[in-house]
């Protein structure tokens, strides 16, 4: 039996009669039910088999963390989290205006926030138009780390008058490593001064490259939200009232 912690950022876009709706990355709290892991060779044997039992997603600062799965866009990963909040906790939606992601221009400065590794931190960087004609991602140069998927992006644009939220943080390329390791359990004891002649496996691992940060764009998240409107009017929940509404 083991378990596997993920860390992710979420954004409050809606809070109401003691709801509130908060937006991550769908990757955060979407696991399979079953991996199989085969030896990296063409034997086709099976290494290990793993079953989830059971998941928890919760949110920390809330009086009751645990919340509930809405919503998940996969291809686009985006997750809307359901959350159950007392008067008294004064949540709040995000008080920011949303942008424009496609009408960012290279060079653009933006801010990224959120809670790599359980700590609250701000990036900042600029953006990189990688497809002109496709407005449901953008690239930035801010630093990425484990924890601040789903992290708000924010933009700083001449004349918008402040900070404009143009989407969320989602993910990083990273490079494959692949390296030996002793075939052996946690508990065996091996002198690590002697050379090792036992059997040996092949692993392999991710390693980030920083300073490439891919965004999922404010308007594929409306659309989304737009999307599966009806489902969430039929839980009761108002979608005219969804992000932060400027006063008139």
């Amino acid at each position: 039996v083991s378990s596997k912690t993920v860390l992710g950022t979420a954004s409050v876009i809606y809070a109401e009669e003691g709801r509130a709706v908060l937006l991550t990355c769908a990757h955060v709290v979407n696991f399979p039910d079953t991996l199989v892991a085969y030896f990296p060779d063409d034997s086709g044997f099976v290494r290990s088999v793993a079953v989830k039992l059971k998941q928890k997603n919760f949110v920390a600062g809330l009086e009751d963390p645990n919340v509930k799965i809405l919503a998940a866009d996969k291809e686009n990963d985006i997750a809307l989290l359901e959350a159950h909040v007392s008067p008294v906790e004064n949540i709040q939606v995000m008080p920011f205006p949303l942008g424009k992601p496609s009408e960012l221009t290279w060079g653009t400065f933006v801010y990224v926030m959120g809670f790599p590794q359980g700590e609250k931190m701000v990036e900042s960087g600029m953006v990189s138009r990688a497809e002109k004609n496709n407005d449901s991602f953008f690239l930035t140069n801010a630093i990425f780390n484990r924890g601040i998927s789903g992290g708000p992006v924010f933009a700083v644009r001449d004349g918008a008058g402040g900070f404009e939220w143009v989407g969320m943080a989602k993910s990083a390329p990273a490079t494959d490593i692949v390296y030996l390791e002793p075939a052996v359990n946690k508990n065996d004891i091996y002198s690590k001064s002697e050379p090792y002649r036992g059997k040996l496996l092949i692993n392999k691992k991710k390693v980030i490259n920083y300073g490439i940060t891919y965004s999922v764009s404010m308007e594929e998240i409306v659309r989304f939200v737009q999307r599966i409107g009806p489902e969430l009017e039929r839980d009761g929940f108002d979608v005219q009232q969804f992000f932060y509404h400027q006063p008139e």
